[in-house]
């Protein structure tokens, strides 16, 4: 359930602790949602059409940011970046095993390789998973890809662990799109994940924010996470579940149609500890996901359904520090629709589409 409540009010609603934002509350021991509701009289002409917008605001429970809710944004011109025809490429350096750094290992049975990044995002072991085959366009994707590309992840980390100077791992998946002109990963267009090692006292931590405030909550007899999934679930922000894990939107999305998958075991803390039956779990939902998010349709202002399909995501995987026994494991979907603008280099997100209507849909197609 989410409730909405005039920003400039004061409120009766008491955060349970100070450093935390007031978005996730109790009444009568039933967990909710806060939005935060601006009313302006504020009216814009263009075109000959008045522009008027309520804007609302949600502040993430766990990681602070904040996400305005714009239905103008949507109204807003947009560059025309599809040039002519989208041609496949005929060159990618995962093609041709001579250029790809060594020393790098094949693993047949499952079709991918991993090899060391020659170019490196951090001072720890920075490697690449990509795909045997080919894959430049998200159709071209089978689920067996996404389990290759796990299942290499998992083995990598479980080596990386062993190394007691590693404090923690950085680890996404990558996939472009034709749509906006990115090739399938940030410079290569083939589908495959980065897995980055960071020591101990590093530059570039991951910070595990789910387990600290989880942590700060269990002190004074609270549990936060079990608070923070039953009112998404009553906010019907579910989209699907299986035995090991939920696919769900998250209250206050960075990214419109962002969606989240978290493990329903709390012993899972990364993709380590992971089993063959709980490895092929998260593929399949994986899968269902990227799938889902490309079949996307929604009504324009005619009621008409319109094509809002995600050719381009990234996947960040959370929860990665080595030295947590326990916690939920967290797999951010992120689609790449448009530019990041400045607003959300300083963690400010604008969106015009609520996590309610995009659960609503992929809970239709998924």
């Amino acid at each position: 359930m989410i409730k909405t409540i005039d920003k400039n009010l004061q409120t009766n609603y008491i955060p349970f602790l100070n450093y935390i934002p007031q978005s996730l509350v109790i009444e009568n021991k039933i967990p909710y949602f806060l939005e935060f509701e601006y009313k302006t009289e504020e009216r814009v002409e263009l075109q000959d059409t008045v522009i008027s917008d309520t804007f609302k605001e949600r502040v993430d429970p766990y990681a602070g940011h904040s996400t305005l809710i714009s239905k103008r944004r949507s109204l807003r011109p947009q560059p025309d970046l599809e040039k002519g025809e989208y041609e496949k490429s005929q060159s990618c350096l995962f093609d041709d095993l001579e250029k790809v750094a060594h020393p790098y290992r094949e693993f047949s049975e499952i079709k991918t390789l991993i090899a060391p990044n020659p170019f490196a995002f951090n001072p720890g072991f920075h490697d690449i998973v990509f795909t045997k085959d080919h894959i430049e366009m998200i159709e071209e994707i089978e689920e067996a890809h996404i389990y290759g590309i796990l299942k290499t992840l998992r083995m990598r980390a479980q080596e990386i662990k062993k190394n007691k100077g590693i404090d923690q791992l950085d680890m996404g998946m990558n996939f472009g799109t034709s749509k906006l002109k990115y090739s399938s990963g940030a410079s290569q267009p083939h589908l495959h994940a980065q897995i980055g090692a960071v020591y101990k006292n590093g530059f570039m931590p991951t910070s595990d924010r789910i387990s600290y405030v989880n942590k700060k909550f269990l002190e004074i007899g609270i549990d936060y996470e079990e608070l923070y999934m039953e009112a998404s679930e009553k906010s019907e922000l579910f989209i699907l579940k299986n035995d090991d894990f939920i696919l769900f939107a998250p209250f206050s999305p960075r990214f419109k149609d962002e969606i989240h998958i978290i493990s329903k075991d709390r012993n899972i803390p990364n993709i380590t500890v992971l089993t063959d039956s709980q490895l092929n779990s998260l593929s399949q939902l994986l899968f269902k996901a990227i799938k889902g998010l490309r079949e996307l349709k929604f009504e324009n202002e005619k009621g008409e359904l319109t094509d809002a399909g995600i050719d381009s995501f990234n996947i960040e995987f959370l929860g990665l520090r080595f030295q947590e026994e326990s916690g939920r494991m967290l797999i951010q979907i992120i689609p790449r629709e448009s530019e990041i603008a400045y607003s959300e280099l300083l963690e400010r997100f604008i969106i015009d589409r609520t996590p309610e209507v995009t659960s609503k849909y992929l809970r239709t197609i998924i």
